[in-house]
């Protein structure tokens, strides 16, 4: 799930209006935020929040996209279950929504009996959740300029303005949400590493992609001195069991298959903590425990002293998702790191890759 916040949407009506934005706009803007204020809570209110047992882990407000007559405002919100079961959808319809046909299984998408906004609903985690998230930030900024008019199809105006807030994000934000994260862990006493594509960005030196979570992983053997140290600073915490999210009680060692605990800090903001197979100096792929690696090769340092997974390790990890139909960012990070993996953890991943798939295909790209 998305590093993310469930109060971080709510904007002075300054910050939404933005450059550009005439000044006849003002009270519409400021009616807008108002009204998303008040259907925040309604929703929440009515579906609870995800770290108290709810449905919903963030909303946000997506302004029009044009100062044009018809361009209307949404409220979106991140949720899991996804696709939303049938008791959450009972309480949107009491709510006065009415599901529409959205064409895409990856969102849900509502209108409202009584006003004129739209609401879009998306997994709480996903990718599409994050580029939801973005363009909602960039639309909010003073680096987004309203049109008076749409010279273009929708559709286009929408991929047009979701690339330009990808770009804005990295620019504007960089490294500044996984600095954030791992300022909780510096003083924690025991191995501590981040893992999946942060890992990625900090061995490249550079952020090339929006990031929907934040994983920082430890060995399993610590799990309960972590649950301490972070229930004792205000978080909640929660672990997947069999496609549930249950509270992580206090005591309760994780075992395998379960390796994975939801935590969120004080102000709503979301980690993911990854336990890790680790004995004798060794750390095991979880996946399959005769994949092994020296703890000083599976862990790297960035320049600014953060540690992070190896990138052979990542990329074992994402080899699962090389299918046309898994998740692309999985083979664009291949694609991005493999060319610059030193010899030795070059010919490692090709071995592991080899242990579980013979006929995979990035053995041929390792191999080159």
């Amino acid at each position: 799930m998305g590093f993310v916040s469930a109060t971080a949407n709510v904007c002075s009506p300054l910050a939404v209006i933005g450059a550009g934005v005439k000044a006849s706009q003002l009270s519409a803007e400021a009616s807008y935020l108002l009204h998303f204020k008040n259907e925040r809570a309604r929703l929440i209110a009515a579906l609870g929040l995800l770290q108290d047992g709810g449905s919903i882990e963030d909303v946000r407000f997506k302004p029009p996209l044009t100062i044009a007559p018809g361009s209307r405002p949404e409220i979106g919100f991140a949720a899991w279950p996804f696709p939303l079961e049938a008791p959450q959808a009972g309480v949107l319809t009491s709510l006065g929504y009415r599901p529409q046909e959205s064409g895409n299984q990856r969102v849900e998408r509502f209108t409202h009996g009584s006003h004129p906004w739209s609401l879009c609903v998306l997994e709480a985690g996903s990718m599409e959740w994050t580029e939801y998230r973005t363009l909602s930030a960039y639309l909010l900024s003073s680096a987004y300029h309203p049109r008076d008019t749409i010279a273009i199809s929708a559709g286009a105006l929408r991929d047009e303005l979701a690339a330009k807030s990808s770009e804005w994000w990295i620019e504007t934000r960089s490294y500044e949400e996984i600095h954030d994260v791992v300022k909780d862990f510096r003083a924690f006493h025991h191995p501590w590493w981040v893992a999946s594509g942060w890992a990625v960005d900090l061995f490249l030196g550079k952020v090339t992609r929006l990031h929907g979570d934040a994983d920082i992983a430890f060995p399993r053997t610590v799990q309960l001195e972590l649950q301490s140290s972070l229930i004792a600073k205000g978080w909640t915490l929660l672990a997947p069991n069999d496609g549930k999210l249950e509270p992580w009680m206090l005591g309760e060692a994780l075992e395998l298959p379960r390796h994975q605990a939801h935590a969120y800090r004080p102000d709503g903001s979301f980690v993911d903590l990854l336990f890790s197979e680790v004995s004798d100096g060794l750390w095991r792929f979880r996946r399959n425990l005769s994949i092994v690696r020296t703890m000083d090769r599976a862990v790297m340092v960035s320049a600014d002293g953060i540690p992070y997974l190896a990138p052979e390790i990542v990329l074992l990890f994402k080899s699962r998702n090389h299918a046309e139909d898994k998740r692309l960012k999985d083979r664009e990070d291949f694609e991005k790191v493999a060319p610059l993996l030193e010899p030795e953890r070059r010919t490692w991943l090709q071995w592991a890759i080899t242990v579980l798939d013979l006929e995979h295909p990035w053995l041929e790209r390792l191999d080159g």
